[in-house]
């Protein structure tokens, strides 16, 4: 998105590796835990990216879902989207996510954002298909 003249004003990670990583690749300093970080310390912002942890929805995993605390933490993305009102909200995982606990997760999901005032549609992309040097398939929401 930055390349279309939006910016970044925050970003969280809490994997210090990672966190270096996103600074060197992006010129970046993340933010810890998001969920130790108050949504009113988060800068009001018009589009909400987030890619929350794929590991308790992907089918090479155990698939815990929501009884992985990192399968919670996209109800984190809520309680931000809540505070900060954002125009747009983009979201990535795996397909896996459709499908878990045969779709009531994804359902959960739906409604969580649904009740926060927003509409949800998603899509399956393939990454070749858009320039990414990736054949396999994600999901955006």
């Amino acid at each position: 998105m930055s390349q279309r003249g939006a910016r970044c004003v925050f970003a969280s990670e809490f994997d210090p590796a990672a966190a270096e990583t996103y600074e060197r690749h992006y010129g970046i300093r993340t933010a810890g835990d998001i969920t130790q970080i108050a949504s009113i310390d988060i800068p009001a912002h018009d589009i909400l990216f987030a890619g929350f942890p794929c590991q308790p929805f992907s089918m090479s995993a155990k698939r815990e879902g929501f009884n992985d605390p990192r399968g919670r933490l996209i109800f984190e993305v809520v309680r931000i989207a809540r505070h900060h009102r954002p125009r747009l909200i983009l979201l990535e995982n795996v397909t896996g996510l459709l499908s878990h606990d045969d779709g009531r997760t994804f359902e959960t999901i739906r409604e969580a954002f649904q009740n926060a005032g927003y509409g949800v549609h998603h899509r399956i992309v393939r990454g070749k298909d858009v320039g990414v040097a990736q054949d396999r398939d994600r999901l955006f929401v």
